[in-house]
């Protein structure tokens, strides 16, 4: 049986980068025996390793760890306690994001699309808040009450996708990785690649339908100050130690809940008991944004804000426990994460002969008959 030599080293790097130090042992039973030399892994060993790690076979042939490049800015705050190591999974999702931007951007270029003129166009530095929210109104098409005419949570993300699709804004869901294991919300909320012909971004819609309406709005805000980055999208006041994610955090609340009209409607239900969740259903927010928005405002006091925050994540948390069953078939789950755009570029360019099924296949990651069943959705 051929036994393969590594680098001790390279074994521990690639252990610590996917984060899985205490269950290494446990799928590998002679893992110490591989660190100290006193056994080598078989080659069918060291596939396993890799693809429980995250990490390309190749890297593990090397002589000393190989020094990763950071793929995105790191705005994330959730946590302070964060680790700020992009896991494997993140950086795989990144990279296939990175990816497809490339194939859209070659495929606005060949079609004639000029440069989106309003991506960059601001600085967080110079920019004020209102000038921000008048243009991602006037980009998006949408009025202050928007929310209105959607009559849930899911309509409203349908609404946002479908003007940020018209405005060549490529937006991609998932949640979760390809081990098909849950992108973890307290890691990432989503990210954005700045580009002036193909920009995207992208949600972690394992967090909650309020959450990725405010990442959205967040996001977009990126987008017209031209930082791509991995960000939280934190709806809670003063939370952020960032400048810009402060900034960006401040003008997605104001965007979604005006001044005027949401000082109205506070006065208008504050007396109902239930004025935060009343809000957040007609703003299309988390009650979080609500309570933000009331201390922004001066309504309450912060400390109100945390007594109500610490109740409602408590309250979360314990929803979260419920076990729910079914779901969506395959073809509508993979059309919400990957929407209309990037399909639809991949299905005209195999038209037209301008992509090689294997190519399509290797940007969509779907295989045969799987693709071009997927592909008709979108006739």
């Amino acid at each position: 049986m051929a036994r393969v030599n590594v680098e001790p080293d390279v074994l521990k790097w690639a252990v610590q980068r996917s984060g899985k130090e205490e269950l290494i042992n446990q799928r590998f039973d002679k893992f110490d025996s591989w660190l100290n030399g006193t056994i080598k892994p078989t080659l069918k060993q060291l596939e396993g390793f890799a693809n429980f790690t995250s990490t390309p076979i190749g890297f593990l042939f090397l002589k000393t760890p190989p020094i990763e490049k950071k793929n995105l800015p790191d705005f994330r705050t959730i946590d302070d306690s964060i680790n700020k190591n992009l896991s494997p999974d993140l950086i795989q999702i990144i990279d296939t994001m990175k990816i497809r931007q490339d194939f859209m951007k070659d495929y606005f270029i060949d079609n004639g699309y000029n440069e989106l003129a309003f991506i960059g166009i601001l600085h967080s530095e110079e920019a004020k808040k209102s000038e921000v929210i008048s243009l991602l109104r006037n980009v998006l098409q949408l009025e202050t009450n928007w929310q209105e005419q959607c009559s849930s949570y899911q309509e409203a993300i349908n609404l946002l996708v479908s003007r940020l699709e018209e405005n060549r804004i490529i937006i991609q869901f998932n949640s979760v990785n390809k081990s098909n294991k849950k992108l973890d919300v307290s890691t990432f909320r989503g990210f954005v690649l700045v580009d002036k012909i193909a920009p995207l971004i992208f949600v972690n819609s394992a967090d909650s339908k309020s959450a990725q309406i405010f990442t959205i709005i967040h996001e977009m805000v990126h987008l017209i100050i031209g930082e791509s980055g991995l960000i939280s999208a934190d709806p809670r006041p003063y939370h952020s130690k960032n400048d810009e994610e402060i900034f960006c955090n401040s003008v997605a609340a104001i965007f979604l809940c005006p001044d005027r009209e949401f000082i109205a409607d506070w006065h208008t239900h504050l007396g109902d008991g239930k004025v935060y969740e009343t809000l957040a259903n007609k703003f299309k927010v988390s009650p979080i944004v609500i309570g933000r928005r009331a201390v922004e405002l001066n309504l309450i006091e912060f400390r109100e804000f945390k007594i109500f925050y610490d109740d409602y994540i408590n309250e979360l948390n314990g929803k979260l426990e419920t076990k729910h069953t079914g779901g969506p078939t395959f073809y509508t789950l993979q059309k919400s994460r990957l929407q209309s755009l990037f399909p639809k570029a991949i299905k005209y360019q195999l038209e037209n002969n301008n992509l090689l099924f294997k190519d399509a296949s290797r940007l969509t990651g779907f295989k045969g008959n799987t693709l071009s069943k997927f592909l008709e959705m979108y006739n």
